[in-house]
């Protein structure tokens, strides 16, 4: 039994490329992020995120539609999840805010917001779009690569002004919801890859004598694991 890449290299197609994790952010769309449009989205309910959700569009390689619901039902939870840490991180005492390293996390989440806000009025329906946004998602990854320790290190310097029972709860909710919107990023960006339009493994059918080996992958999902009973 053959992998799609395997079948690729017999057939000579052209292996994926992965050009959006190193695209320049200077490429990304940003809005001015207000007060306002903080407290707007942080009014919002999150959605408690599933395993159903992460996987409800469809086993890879998706359709170009399936594709499209998928980034904008990732714009759909980001910018509620984005404006809920920033205004976390305000109810934060002002002198601990102002410690470099907590003031820095604070500014990646308004970037993050920022980066998102051109899409939060309109939905995603053309692919230009969809690439646009899953470079966005990519960003957006790779922004918070090192928020929990870069916090850890901030509130170290700052322990004069806050309790470590303050840090430790504040770390854990941060911890928790910075989790999610990873998995709900990387979830968009994994299918985007895997599907039809994008990835060239997909657009010439395998030899028939050729038996191809069905990934267990629904994004970054294990599926074969989520049909076993624990």
């Amino acid at each position: 039994m053959l992998s799609r890449r395997a079948v690729a290299r017999h057939n000579g197609f052209p292996l994926p490329r992965r050009p959006l994790h190193h695209q320049s952010t200077r490429h990304i769309q940003t809005a001015n992020v207000t007060d306002v449009d903080i407290a707007r989205l942080a009014s919002q309910p999150l959605h408690p995120l599933t395993l159903a959700d992460l996987c409800k569009h469809g086993h890879p390689p998706l359709s170009e539609q399936a594709l499209l619901n998928s980034a904008n039902f990732t714009l759909s939870l980001l910018p509620a999840r984005l404006a809920h840490r920033i205004q976390s991180l305000r109810s934060l005492p002002y002198i601990v805010v102002a410690n470099p390293n907590v003031s820095k996390i604070h500014s990646n989440y308004v970037h993050s917001l920022s980066t998102l806000l051109p899409y939060a009025s309109r939905r995603i329906e053309t692919l230009k779009d969809e690439i646009a946004f899953t470079a966005v998602m990519a960003d957006l990854v790779q922004t918070h690569n090192n928020t929990i320790s870069i916090l850890a290190r901030g509130f170290l310097e700052a322990r004069k002004y806050i309790t470590a029972l303050e840090v430790t709860r504040f770390l854990d909710e941060h911890l928790r919801a910075r989790i999610g919107t990873r998995l709900i990023a990387e979830q968009h960006i994994a299918l985007h890859f895997s599907s039809q339009p994008h990835n060239p493994l997909h657009s010439s059918a395998p030899p028939k004598n050729l038996e191809v080996e069905e990934s267990s992958y629904i994004g970054v999902i294990v599926n074969a694991l989520t049909r076993k009973p624990a």
